[in-house]
């Protein structure tokens, strides 16, 4: 008798074991670690941006603010888009500020924000300095809050553009 109650109760914190994430602890904090060279860790006012470069060109942004709810961008290189492409909305300076301003209508949706080469580029007229016409990828990062060069050198890492999804993890 005892011995099955030992079993049961052996068996029972086994399963909770293995049933703890792995991540349990956020991204943010694994990020702190900086153990992992694809995981980077950046704060910013109000919260923190953690970036998982995975291999094949995907990559996963979560974002843990202080005031407003958490959100995960999913990021697809365009190039390696799978059909993608034929389901996504197109990020243009005509619904940009749609895109941005009312996250929720746009979750769990691919949006195709195109690179800093070939067309679709835009000029945002209300940035202070213009930094000139750049491709909508760029226009993402620095909504994100990102300053205008490192928003420059991670658009020219994708010449095609990426395919980015938002899920709204808060209320």
């Amino acid at each position: 008798m005892n011995k099955k109650i030992l079993v049961i109760v052996a068996t029972l914190l086994t399963v909770a074991m293995l049933a703890t994430p792995v991540m349990a602890i956020g991204p943010s904090k694994a990020a702190e670690v900086r153990k992992n060279p694809h995981l980077s860790y950046m704060p910013f006012p109000g919260g923190v941006m953690s970036f998982l470069d995975t291999p094949y060109d995907n990559s996963i942004l979560w974002v843990t603010r202080t005031e407003q709810p958490d959100f995960i961008f999913f990021l697809m290189t365009a190039s390696k888009g799978q059909g993608k492409m034929n389901n996504a909305i197109i990020a243009s300076g005509a619904n940009w500020f749609n895109i941005t301003s009312k996250p929720a209508d746009y979750a769990n949706k691919w949006i195709y924000l195109s690179g800093e080469s070939g067309g679709n580029t835009w000029d945002n007229p209300f940035d202070d300095p213009d930094v000139g016409s750049h491709g909508m990828f760029y226009w993402q990062l620095r909504a994100m809050g990102m300053p205008n060069a490192t928003a420059y050198e991670d658009a020219l890492l994708h010449p095609d553009g990426v395919y980015r999804q938002l899920v709204r993890t808060g209320a």
